[in-house]
């Protein structure tokens, strides 16, 4: 016993001390830098979105982690770029690929390069990085998990992609913006968003137990690619965080490609040969590991199902019929024409719920926005940039009065369009009052594109 525990001895020393060639630490070392400031500061999810509970960009401790490099973005989108106005400011618009966002990316690699510069000249000597690369993997595998599971549960509850509203139903097809014909192909069949929500869920759960780790991350690679493709294709502003989301996953596959490899196409016995959890002799040290790996599956399923089904209430609850739900036609405007982020004054409104609407603008666009309704009288429309306070008074079924109570940019800290239920509007920007006539117009009693459903025979193709 005592011989065989000092060859396992002998061995690891000799593992130790074996040489990384110097380009293979260089690139560890950039890698490290650049993974672990992606991990998190990029302003999406984070691991420590779990403890902010969701809350990502605005929570106690995300914001502030994030805000020193979000200073640094604007500094450099303003003296390196020449950005100006809304590009030159962190605005909400729901895009996680404004211009901010991609020196924020630049921002972290240039940050990476001269710490690997750094790190190069002073720690010449050391052979390899073996724990900390553990580490490395540990960590990425976090926040994998963390991203998954916060992705996948607002799929899981039928409400990243809503049901088609009438401003898409009523919108010739040619007209529609590529994101727009991508979330209302996905939002007609809520059991199919289930569906794929639920990929994203087992591969996140998949990869936060170590045993597991390698089939989620094969997993996360084969699903987020479908989404980055989806991102790329039909112009979805999440390009950055997909793309990374599949680099990271590809990174904790790349030692097993060749056992793969081997096991899959050479029908050959293999064994896989990348490290989950870091090594260490300590035990307690290894049980505090895995205490702590399923802690925190156990938080990320809890605190991510809280936050998107709270939010899914509210949306059930926005459904509840009100006077001013459907088409209206802005017949007369007041003294200040409200215009959309283009310039061009609103000419329909369509009202789906108690949060959620489409502005169409007199060049034809459509523009999402949120709303904020009272029954008792006010009623708050969001776009892109601002939020317009509004008096609304119901002259009789067809007819409408929007009276403005002002006008206020839309500015940081901002929740996203699903929690517009509970923002509360920024001071005004100005307090002139404008009134808007509004004319409800007629809107078909049903749709093929909703009432045709599924058919197991059919006789000819349904095309038209």
């Amino acid at each position: 016993m005592g011989e065989s525990a000092a060859i396992g001895d002998d061995g690891r020393k000799e593992e130790e001390q074996k040489s990384w060639p110097l380009a293979i630490k260089i690139c560890f070392r950039f890698c490290f830098c650049y993974m672990m400031l992606y991990v998190f500061f990029n302003g999406n999810v984070t691991p420590v979105s779990v403890l902010d509970g969701a809350s990502l960009m605005t929570g106690l401790i995300g914001k502030p982690l994030f805000f020193p490099f979000a200073k640094l973005s604007v500094f450099l989108g303003k003296r390196l770029f020449h950005l100006s106005g809304l590009a030159a400011t962190w605005h909400p618009g729901n895009s996680g690929d404004t211009a901010l966002y991609w020196i924020l990316t630049l921002s972290l690699f240039l940050i990476s390069v001269l710490v690997t510069l750094i790190w190069s000249l002073l720690d010449r000597k050391r052979k390899n990085y073996d724990a900390l690369y553990a580490w490395l993997r540990f960590t990425v595998r976090i926040m994998l998990g963390v991203s998954m599971i916060f992705y996948a549960l607002v799929k899981v509850f039928s409400f990243q992609m809503l049901p088609i509203t009438p401003g898409q139903l009523n919108e010739p097809l040619g007209q529609l913006a590529p994101m727009t014909m991508l979330w209302s192909f996905m939002g007609m069949s809520p059991l199919y968003q289930t569906i794929c929500g639920t990929a994203e869920l087992v591969a996140g759960i998949l990869i936060l137990v170590r045993r597991t780790a390698l089939a989620g991350a094969l997993l996360i690679v084969f699903v987020m690619s479908n989404v980055l493709l989806y991102n790329l294709f039909f112009d979805v502003p999440v390009k950055i965080f997909a793309a990374h989301l599949v680099l990271l996953a590809l990174f904790l596959v790349l030692p097993d490609v060749y056992p793969l490899w081997k096991f899959f196409v050479l029908h050959r016995p293999t064994v896989t040969v990348g490290v989950w959890v870091p090594q260490t002799s300590s035990k307690a040290l290894q049980r505090a590991t895995s205490v702590f790996e399923v802690c925190f599956l156990l938080a990320c399923l809890a605190v991510f199902t809280s936050y998107w089904h709270s939010r899914w209430l509210i949306y059930r609850e926005s459904l509840s019929p009100t006077p001013i739900f459907g088409v209206w036609t802005v017949k007369q405007f007041g003294p200040r024409v409200i215009s959309s982020p283009e310039g061009k004054p609103w000419t329909e409104i369509y009202i789906d719920n108690t949060y959620r609407a489409y502005v169409r603008d007199s060049s034809g666009h459509l523009w999402r926005s949120g709303i904020k309704y009272d029954a008792k009288g006010t009623l708050d429309i969001t776009g892109p940039t601002e939020i317009v306070s509004f008096v609304w008074k119901q002259v009789d079924s067809d007819h409408l009065s929007l009276t403005t109570i002002n006008i206020a940019e839309r500015v940081l800290p901002y929740e996203s369009e699903y929690d517009l239920a509970m923002t509360t509007p920024a001071p005004p920007k100005q307090d002139q009052r404008e009134v808007l006539s509004l004319e409800r117009q007629p809107v078909a009693s049903t749709y093929p594109l909703l009432t045709r459903g599924f058919h197991f025979v059919s006789e000819w193709a349904y095309e038209r």
